[in-house]
């Protein structure tokens, strides 16, 4: 079992770059009435039947890697012992949508855990994808990050660990001080 709600989102976005996207837009939201949700959306290749996605004795990995696949029936798990869901809509050949809801005060929930590590693993991991990640909080954005638009302005130097590391405890004040 993910032991945070960040760690499912980056098991969710991890399945975006296995299939193939090049375009993963995150969406996080944290609600005054309790909850928080998170939505991913990708342009990789899709999914044919989304039912087996729930099923955990299913992966469409190499079975000599993987011989089950647990991030979705784990998120749906946590999601709904909150009382919250799991949405999943998907097109071969067009991509995916996932969307989680958690109540954030139900005994069962996990806590959200480090975003802004996460969000700054995904933004560096791979020059190849588009991420742009969205982060609001009862409506207020607090971060719009477009990883292309990071590249064109700051070019190279966003390889940098002083970036990075800048970059990230950024984010952490952010998180931090809303």
């Amino acid at each position: 079992m993910l032991r945070s709600i960040a760690e499912h989102i980056l098991d969710i976005a991890q399945n975006s770059v296995k299939a193939g996207a090049k375009m993963i837009r995150i969406e996080l939201e944290e609600f005054e009435n309790d909850h928080f949700r998170f939505v991913i959306e990708d342009d990789g290749k899709g999914m044919e039947d989304p039912k087996i996605a729930f099923d955990p004795f299913y992966t469409s990995r190499d079975p000599g890697i993987r011989k089950v696949g647990l991030g979705l029936p784990f998120l749906k798990q946590s999601a709904e012992l909150t009382g919250g869901y799991v949405k999943l809509e998907t097109e071969v050949g067009k991509g995916t949508k996932v969307e989680a809801l958690f109540k954030l005060s139900s005994i069962d929930c996990p806590p959200i855990g480090d975003i802004a590590g996460v969000v700054s693993s995904l933004i560096f991991s791979d020059d190849e994808i588009r991420w742009r990640i969205i982060r609001k909080k009862n409506g207020e954005v607090l971060y719009d990050i477009d990883s292309k638009e990071l590249k064109e302005k700051y070019g190279d130097a966003i390889r940098s660990p002083s970036f990075m590391k800048i970059f990230m405890e950024s984010l952490q004040e952010i998180e931090e001080n809303s």
